[in-house]
């Protein structure tokens, strides 16, 4: 059963019932994977189109934009979900002409259950806040990543605030030395160790003799995990 809100979001204190269908109230989204937002509203006839926003903090900022501006006869729509851990992921549907606009936030909250292994290939990475984009309400800070495209659902281009760190996302070769392995980031280590199976030098793979791949001895493990506080 779809959740309900109340807004009174019109002038003389109008109210406009929402319903979320999808994502249902309580239910948990993973990280990284697509999931479906589907609403019905009975919005103001000056509406034309509108977009969706998630919180991942119970409402308290609306860092995503799940959508991009979609025509209002289009209520489906397949998103992205954020690849972080939260319980109180929280929908605002704003919707309007692009001049006029109303605000929808719905009461219903959801999980979302963080991909780590996704988390940890991704890597580090940096807000740049002038990159931020537009922001769910007026007077909050921007969003940190959004999704652009036409207003048929078409032609997707995801966008982010988010840069890579590269000092941190630096990638040695598999032949790396102990040096160049301690500054690797904790996914491409994992790789490593497991590509290997954290050979010793009594217990070398045929594969690994074959291409002559200096094994990680123990020592080297051990420092790089200490070092990078894994």
């Amino acid at each position: 059963m779809g959740a309900l809100a109340l807004l009174a979001a019109l002038p003389l204190g109008a109210e406009i019932r929402v319903r979320l269908d999808e994502p249902v109230d309580g239910a948990v989204l993973r990280g990284g994977e697509t999931a479906t937002l589907r609403w019905s509203a009975d919005v103001p006839r000056f509406a034309e189109e509108w977009e969706a926003f998630l919180s991942v903090d119970g409402g308290g900022h609306y860092a995503y934009r799940i959508t991009p501006h979609l025509d209002l006869d289009r209520r489906r729509f397949t998103f992205e979900v954020p690849n972080v851990e939260t319980g109180d992921a929280r929908i605002l549907i704003r919707a309007g002409d692009e001049r006029r606009e109303i605000e929808l936030e719905v009461d219903a909250k959801f999980a979302i259950s963080q991909d780590r292994l996704k988390a940890a290939a991704s890597g580090a990475a940096t807000l740049v806040d002038d990159d931020r984009g537009e922001p769910a309400r007026e007077g909050e800070a921007g969003v940190i990543a959004w999704v652009d495209g036409d207003r048929d659902g078409g032609h997707l281009r995801p966008r982010s605030a988010l840069r890579p760190d590269l000092a941190i996302q630096s990638t040695p070769r598999l032949d790396a030395s102990a040096d160049s392995v301690e500054t690797a980031g904790p996914s491409l280590l994992l790789f490593l160790v497991l590509e290997r199976r954290a050979e010793f030098p009594q217990q070398r793979t045929p594969a690994a003799k074959a291409r002559g791949a200096r094994p990680l001895a123990a020592r080297d493990v051990l420092l790089a995990t200490r070092r990078l506080n894994l």
